[in-house]
C-alpha cells in the first residue's frame, strides 16, 4: 500500500469510527477493515494500484435447490443490467461459492470525509434493501406450482 493513500484512508476510518463509538478504526497490514453493521458484515479493502476503496458484502446464499437458485441467478442478471437497484455497485457470485456479494468500488483520492461517510451509508442501505428483495424473489418461486413456474414438463424444464 501507498503510505500517502493508506494513511488518507485510515484517516477517513478513523473519523468514521469515531462517529460509530470504534476508537482506531484501521486498515489491517493486508489493507483491509471488516465492520458488522446490523447483523451484516461490510469489507473495506484498499487496492493501492489503482488508489480505490471496495465495500464488499453478502447479501443472500444461491440455494442447492435448482428453482430457488434460479430466481436468485435471474434477480441478480436483472439487477445488474443497467445497476438496477444496485446503485453504483454490482452483484456477484464467486465460481464454485454460494455466497452473493454487494461490491462497491470508488476512488479513494481527493475522497473527503463527508463523501465517503454518505458513500459508506448509501452502501450499507443498498445492501439491506438488495438482501431483502432477494429473498422476496427466491421465496415468491415456493408460491408457484411447478407448471406455472415452467419446470414440470420436459426435460431441464423445457416443454416438449
Amino acid at each position: 500500500m501507498t503510505e500517502n493513500g493508506t494513511k488518507h484512508v485510515n484517516a477517513l476510518l478513523l473519523e468514521l469510527g469515531g462517529k460509530m463509538g470504534i476508537p482506531a478504526l484501521s486498515l489491517d497490514g493486508r489493507g483491509a477493515r471488516s465492520l458488522r453493521i446490523g447483523g451484516r458484515v461490510f469489507t473495506l479493502q484498499y487496492v493501492e494500484q489503482r488508489d480505490e476503496l471496495y465495500c464488499i458484502c453478502t447479501v443472500g446464499e444461491l440455494s442447492p435447490e435448482w428453482d430457488r437458485r434460479a430466481a436468485a441467478q435471474t434477480f441478480l442478471l436483472d439487477r445488474n443490467c443497467f445497476f438496477r437497484g444496485v446503485g453504483i455497485g454490482v452483484l456477484g457470485v464467486r465460481k464454485g461459492e454460494s455466497d452473493i456479494f454487494y461490491t462497491v468500488r470508488f476512488p479513494c483520492s481527493g475522497l473527503e470525509f463527508q463523501e465517503f461517510e454518505s458513500l459508506f451509508q448509501a452502501i450499507v442501505t443498498a445492501a439491506g434493501k438488495i438482501a431483502g428483495q432477494l429473498d422476496e424473489a427466491v421465496a415468491a418461486t415456493g408460491e408457484k406450482s411447478g407448471a406455472a413456474a415452467g419446470f414440470s414438463d420436459g426435460i431441464c424444464g423445457l416443454r416438449v
